[in-house]
């Protein structure tokens, strides 16, 4: 867990590095980030090849160095990005052809590791998967184990490595701190920070660490506890939110993380879970009524799905009203329209006419009034929740005090020899900061690809995006009164009417 944040930068490619940052090439020449820029700007493409190749002229001239291509450009290439690195010897640049360009530059296809002829990013996660020392780089099988059979795998990936007999001294009950010649297969920083999250979850079952996870154990795997666990490291179990899952006999679970993952997305499901996980204790019962209101929030997500949340909770917000919500099921199936004049559409009420007008669209002469509509209201609902509630403390604390232990490895050196202590634990614990609930990955003005999302301690987002803007939320109290779906969608009631105090809200 503590690597997804940068796993998660370095798959978003070129667009999301920052100047400084290095690529590296086989000999261990360095390369510096200048810039990447992506034209046009904005996002799209040119009209033609010609004014495409126009425009590439006219950075190259402005740049004073002529970029090396990284691919060919074809008569259905209509936009480019340059990249631009400092060297030793001086800049250095290089240019791709894309079909169209997202406004996002993040979101554009060219990869750190491939896309640098020579040069690859050097991102801790990418020193990390060159390491093979991950438990995905070591595992064959990477569900229900035990302490013994990984113990093996490490045998079969690393043969007569003092790996295995590191793996095996501890999966037989071997005491901590142990001394060891230190491996040719990874430095010390790689067998630290990953080999030891195979370790981990081994050293809970034996006893060998300090700290808290006792508590946990207690309360999460009371039938056999860690000594009885299987252990699974695969994305199926572990879903992105640890490094892996210890699940008892029983069926319940314990997730272990190693210091500071960040960057994940937890789904409802997983954090309606760990509210369940809360009500096995007395200090989770509390927990539990003190996020009363966040929960609510979950439940309606999960309850109402992709196409009824985001009115369900407009509604809930002030965002609409309940006529606004009819009138948005209403016109699903209605054709492409122009918004770039609302007044024509007579059929939307002035709350609707100002999301509509006050959402970016890329076609907004050829427009589907339902996703805009829907995509204007899902925003705006995200962002009051996100800057009007405590959503993303009390999401946080759910999941920092749910069935997720933090333990911590610690490897020293002397000469040519390793001591592995023994580790130690934390719980509550503190990994997770905030949890922002967010609808940029499931509605756009052209469709709607998922429900509303969580990210764990997400990156900041970059600002000066002409990607589409979601409309203003009005300023209301916050009754936070439950509503059911139905209600949306049933004729003949009258709207609740908003709050005096009502008044629209520019975008910070």
């Amino acid at each position: 867990m503590r690597e997804i944040i940068n796993i998660i930068t370095e798959s978003r490619g070129l667009g999301a590095r920052r100047p400084g940052e290095i690529f590296v090439n086989a000999a261990g020449d360095e390369i510096r980030v200048n810039t990447v820029n992506f034209f046009p700007e904005g996002g799209g493409q040119f009209q033609t090849a010609e004014e495409t190749q126009d425009a590439v002229d006219a950075v190259v001239q402005q740049l004073g160095v002529a970029p090396e291509s990284v691919n060919r450009p074809t008569a259905g290439t209509l936009a480019f990005g340059i990249a631009v690195f400092d060297s030793d010897t001086g800049i250095l640049a290089y240019l791709k052809y894309f079909k169209t360009v997202h406004p996002d530059p993040t979101q554009n296809d060219w990869n750190n590791q491939t896309g640098i002829p020579g040069f690859k990013y050097n991102s801790t996660a990418a020193k990390k998967t060159q390491s093979s020392a991950t438990p995905q780089d070591i595992l064959t099988q990477q569900e229900d184990l035990t302490a013994e059979a990984i113990a093996m795998q490490v045998a079969a990936k690393f043969p007569n490595s003092t790996l295995a007999e590191v793996a095996m001294h501890l999966a037989r009950g071997g005491e901590l701190p142990y001394t060891f010649a230190a491996p040719v297969e990874m430095d010390i920083g790689a067998f630290q920070d990953y080999f030891c999250e195979l370790l981990q979850p081994i050293a809970l079952q034996t006893g060998q660490y300090d700290g808290e996870a006792q508590d946990a154990e207690a309360i999460f795997l009371p039938e056999g506890g860690y000594a009885t666990a299987l252990i699974s490291f695969g994305k199926n179990k572990t879903e992105g939110l640890s490094d892996s899952v210890m699940i008892g006999p029983d069926g319940r679970k314990m997730k272990v993380s190693s210091k500071g993952g960040k960057g994940a997305d937890a789904s409802t499901k997983n954090l309606l879970d760990c509210v369940a996980e809360l009500k096995q204790t007395p200090t989770g019962e509390k927990l539990v009524k003190k996020f009363k209101n966040t929960i609510e929030i979950l439940e309606t997500v999960k309850n109402s799905g992709q196409s009824l949340a985001p009115l369900v909770l407009g509604q809930r917000y002030g965002v609409i009203d309940e006529g606004d919500a009819q009138l948005v099921v209403s016109i699903k199936k209605m054709p492409l329209v122009d918004i770039t004049n609302t007044k024509k559409l007579k059929m939307l009420t002035p709350t609707l006419r100002k999301l509509a007008e006050q959402r970016s669209t890329k076609n907004p002469t050829n427009t589907n009034l339902y996703f805009h509509l829907m995509a204007a209201i899902a925003h705006s609902v995200a962002e009051h929740v996100r800057e009007n509630t405590s959503f993303n403390k009390d999401a946080a604390a759910i999941l920092n005090n749910s069935a997720l232990v933090q333990v911590y490895s610690k490897v020293t050196a002397r000469g040519d020899q390793w001591t592995l202590n023994k580790f130690t634990s934390k719980w509550p614990g503190s990994a997770v900061t905030t949890v922002e609930f967010s609808a940029d990955k499931g509605y756009y003005s052209t469709g709607i690809n998922g429900n509303f999302t969580f990210a764990v301690d997400p990156p900041k987002k970059s600002k000066g995006s002409n990607s589409e803007q979601p409309a203003p939320v009005a300023k209301m109290k916050d009754p936070e009164a439950s509503m059911s779906a139905d209600r949306i969608i049933r004729p003949g009631r009258r709207a609740e009417p908003r709050d005096k105090d009502s008044t629209p809200r520019q975008k910070r």
